[in-house]
């Protein structure tokens, strides 16, 4: 049987939906409801832009007169995937559909919008489970007549009870499972039945208001103000923040998506090569001088350290060495002066004070000088030494007193 036929619970137009119920009723009388599916439509692309068509009732699969939200995810795909393809405009033109698949496409496309621009155009209705994977694009855009909102979930029931008992007949279903036979025409809903489907309704309307505030940066706390099942013109709709700009046409958003498209760095260097290397220079030069910045201050702690631990000639001399640049060689040359200080007050103090300026030397040369020979390809040698000056601040500031 057709999908549509089978579906139970809508994001759509209440207008909408009793249209939708007719005309599956005739299909199923005339024998056309078992129609194949047509081939879905291909998209075009201009300035780079494709367009994506998601036009006239939706539903997951699609069939002979919908559009399947599985027919959208791979068109798509298929242009996330097309060289030539810039941005994607999703152009929805829908009362909305059946539940089942639109949030599946609408996460999807909250993922996939990362990977190329894209945005949807209200191109007459956006409405309910349309207007939900619109709003997953991040950004609507739309003419002053187009009609969006009508956020909410809606359920029909049946009732035949009545006509079967006219006609002398009785229909009783044998189950498990409370709830297993709810929502059948052929017997009417009880208060308990009634809750049921209200929850399962209520619980899908969380799901839809969640997703459009998060897409389109909705507070869904008050939900109440945007998401009451009005529709909304173009106007009111940005008011409410449903919208992202009104535009005169589509033509004129494929021109503004095509202005938007974004260069890699290979195509930026290839297509402004002056302007690029200005731009690389200046980003050298300011982070050179930041590092450099950076360091200094970094060094002047450690002189401080340095000092009400070793006194002020190792103080001198350490500082001496940073400006210069710290190296295996020049540490060396000072180690006699860090390990054996010119005179003691007593063995204690000496033994204390050389362990300390054994320690500093230590510290020092381990975090200055080797990690240079072990850096990282990626790291340069302000940053190696940035990162070995925090390590020795660290361990010197443990260090005892003398």
């Amino acid at each position: 049987m057709n999908e549509l036929f089978q579906q139970q619970i809508w994001a759509i137009d209440g207008d909408a939906l009793a249209s939708v119920c007719a005309e599956l009723g005739a299909a199923e009388a005339s024998g056309s409801l078992f129609r194949a599916p047509e081939p879905a439509p291909r998209y075009e692309t201009r300035l780079g832009v494709a367009i994506i068509n998601a036009v006239g009732t939706l539903s997951k699969r699609g069939g002979w007169w919908s559009r399947g939200y599985e027919a959208i995810q791979q068109d798509i795909a298929q242009a996330l995937d097309d060289p030539k393809v810039n941005s994607i405009l999703l152009n929805v033109d829908s009362p909305g559909g059946g539940v089942d698949g639109v949030k599946v496409l609408a996460d999807w496309i909250r993922s996939a919008r990362e990977k190329k621009p894209m945005c949807a155009y209200a191109d007459g209705n956006a409405l309910s489970a349309a207007y939900w994977i619109a709003a997953a694009t991040g950004r609507i855009y739309a003419p002053q007549t187009a009609r969006l909102g009508s956020i909410g979930i809606v359920m029909q029931h049946v009732d035949w009870s009545k006509s079967i008992e006219r006609k002398g007949a009785n229909v009783t279903y044998i189950h498990s499972g409370k709830y297993k036979v709810v929502g059948n025409s052929e017997n009417p809903l009880s208060a308990d039945d009634l809750a049921y489907l209200q929850a399962g309704c209520d619980a899908t309307y969380q799901l839809f208001t969640q997703d459009v505030a998060e897409s389109m940066n909705l507070d869904a706390s008050s939900a109440e103000s945007w998401a009451d099942g009005k529709i909304f013109l173009a106007g009111d709709a940005l008011e409410k923040g449903l919208l992202t700009g009104i535009t005169a046409g589509r033509d004129e958003l494929i021109e503004l998506l095509a202005k938007e498209t974004p260069m890699n760095r290979a195509e930026l260097e290839k297509k402004y090569p002056d302007a690029f290397a200005e731009v690389t220079r200046e980003a050298e030069a300011t982070l050179a001088a930041s590092t450099e910045k950076l360091r200094e201050e970094l060094m002047h702690s450690a002189a401080g350290l340095v000092k009400a631990v070793a006194g002020d000639a190792v103080a001198a001399q350490f500082s001496a060495l940073a400006k210069a640049g710290i190296t295996d060689a020049q540490l060396e040359a000072l180690r006699p002066l860090l390990a054996q200080p010119e005179s003691q007050p007593n063995v204690e103090q000496a033994q204390a004070d050389a362990s300390s300026r054994q320690q500093i030397l230590t510290a020092i040369t381990d975090n200055s000088a080797k990690p240079l020979a072990h850096a990282e390809p990626q790291k340069d040698e302000a940053q190696l030494k940035v990162e070995a000056m925090q390590e020795s601040i660290a361990r010197m500031s443990a260090l005892p007193r003398s």
